[in-house]
């Protein structure tokens, strides 16, 4: 169930909280939206969502199996202050995750620059954007699998 919980949930969260720190973060710079996804007709916001929906699981089932990994291998050692360890591997796939997505944009476009010319809003939308889900995924996986025996594919 714990893997389930990540693999199918982790990257919707992650869609939802990219969206909420995309938006708010253009709403507070001032930004004007350049594309609405949500307007014109019924099919094409129908087309839209189930586009971004098949793209957060491309781009986001490795770092929720990750987080699933690295959850579960905090709940067989039993830790104490478990949330303390889950936020911080939450925080730490989304510093990999924006460094990785740097490093396979630098592959496919090159453009002269280091992987780490990264703009500091990348961090301040991805990296929220497995911290919540990490989280979500875990009190989830805490509430629903009560069976829970400490080992690693369980």
């Amino acid at each position: 169930m714990h893997w389930f919980i990540f693999a199918g949930l982790g990257p919707l969260i992650g869609l939802t909280s990219a969206f909420l720190f995309g938006f708010t973060s253009n709403f507070l710079a001032g930004t004007p939206q350049s594309y609405d996804p949500f307007s014109g007709s019924l099919m094409d916001q129908i087309a839209g969502i189930t586009f971004l929906a098949i793209c957060a699981y491309i781009f986001g089932l490795i770092p929720a199996l990750a987080a699933a990994l690295a959850v579960r291998k905090v709940q067989i050692r039993q830790a104490r202050h478990e949330w303390v360890w889950v936020t911080l591997m939450g925080i730490g796939i989304g510093l990999i995750f924006v460094v990785a997505f740097g490093a396979a944009l630098q592959w496919l476009i090159p453009r002269g620059g280091s992987i780490f010319d990264i703009h500091k809003e990348a961090f301040l939308v991805y990296v929220p954007t497995c911290l919540i889900p990490t989280l979500v995924c875990w009190r989830l996986s805490r509430r629903f699998d009560k069976s829970f025996k400490p080992s690693l594919l369980s």
